[in-house]
């Protein structure tokens, strides 16, 4: 069952939003990163993330190039930013068939000494999978699918071993051991890459900005 801690939580939203950008398209080179044509990110490799940028709301041109080489880009588009949102804009899709994918971090309370978790399925040939604590056997979420947000979930600050599955046949497709999780913190899990294939299938378990980000 999903838990979502924002559902009686009403504030007046800014006239901004802050933004940062993942890089999870494999088989994608480093990229430079163009916001109305202004580089707002340089090299930014696979499976890391720019830090937030503060945007005032409106249409935004995005463009990426693989880095050093501006002669054609890697992805151009044109993105509307909301107000009074926080926004993980994903590169997603692997190349040429490169696009973007917000992901929204919702705005609310942290709850006391709980760790707030949440799946994010970005890898493009995975199947529905489920997100399973490997010591108890406990299943977060089951079958999520690829460009699926889950809602967060509460878990007890500690060190969790994870695993991937697939849903349809319950194998792992990948453990992820000894992520720590701390108190009063938002994190998002998200799994990225190849099944099968280079770069392979992997998990990011980023904080997230609205763990800290106040309006």
């Amino acid at each position: 069952m999903f838990f979502c801690p924002f559902e009686n939580y009403y504030r007046e939203d800014p006239p901004y939003s802050y933004i940062r950008l993942l890089h999870a398209s494999p088989k994608t080179p480093a990229v430079d990163v163009y916001l109305n044509g202004k580089k707002i990110a340089d090299n930014l490799y696979y499976e890391n993330f720019t830090e937030f940028d503060k945007l005032n709301s409106g249409t935004y041109n995005i463009k990426l190039f693989a880095h050093g080489n501006i002669s054609q880009p890697l992805l151009n588009k044109n993105l509307f930013v909301p107000y009074g949102k926080i926004l993980t804009i994903a590169a997603i899709g692997t190349n040429p068939n490169v696009s973007l994918f917000p992901i929204n971090e919702p705005i609310g309370p942290l709850m006391r000494n709980k760790s707030l978790l949440r799946l994010v399925h970005l890898s493009p040939n995975s199947p529905k999978v489920n997100l399973v604590v490997k010591n108890t056997g406990s299943k977060l979420f089951q079958g999520v699918s690829y460009k699926e947000v889950t809602d967060y979930v509460p878990l007890n600050p500690s060190t969790y071993n994870f695993e991937v599955t697939s849903t349809s046949t319950n194998e792992a497709v990948l453990y992820v051991p000894n992520m720590r999780l701390l108190g009063d913190r938002f994190y998002s899990f998200y799994v990225i890459g190849l099944l099968g294939g280079e770069p392979p299938i992997m998990a990011l378990l980023p904080l997230d900005g609205n763990s800290y980000i106040k309006f």
